[in-house]
């Protein structure tokens, strides 16, 4: 390149935010064509924000392993359905069943257990 040219956009017209998720997808095994000009590529955008990845690209994968997919527009109206990220420094809650820790079984000590019936 000489001086005075202007650099060369490898871009693409992708956005920087979309790149992460276009690769993890292609990573993933799935290769679709991402059709998105300009303007149509805020729904993805916002998408990314409100979902995040990861989510979106699980969905991405198990949506290819159903049917062929050939564009990432067929993602949209699922990933448009995923649920928003959870807020920073939301806590998983403890699950009830296993709270305790899980043990395996054990049968009583005491056999007379087994004459109360059920």
């Amino acid at each position: 390149m000489q001086e005075g040219e202007p650099e060369a956009d490898l871009s693409y017209g992708i956005p920087a935010a979309a790149r992460p998720l276009m690769d993890a997808i292609q990573l993933a095994g799935v290769n679709v064509r991402w059709p998105f000009k300009g303007d149509s590529w805020f729904p993805v955008l916002s998408l990314i924000k409100k979902c995040g990845v990861p989510a979106m690209t699980e969905y991405a994968v198990r949506a290819a392993g159903r049917t062929p997919v050939d564009s990432a527009r067929f993602f949209l109206r699922g990933w448009s359905e995923l649920a928003p990220m959870p807020e920073p420094g939301a806590a998983r809650p403890a699950l009830r069943a296993v709270a305790g820790g899980w043990q395996p079984y054990t049968n009583p000590t005491d056999p007379s257990v087994y004459e109360q019936g059920f």
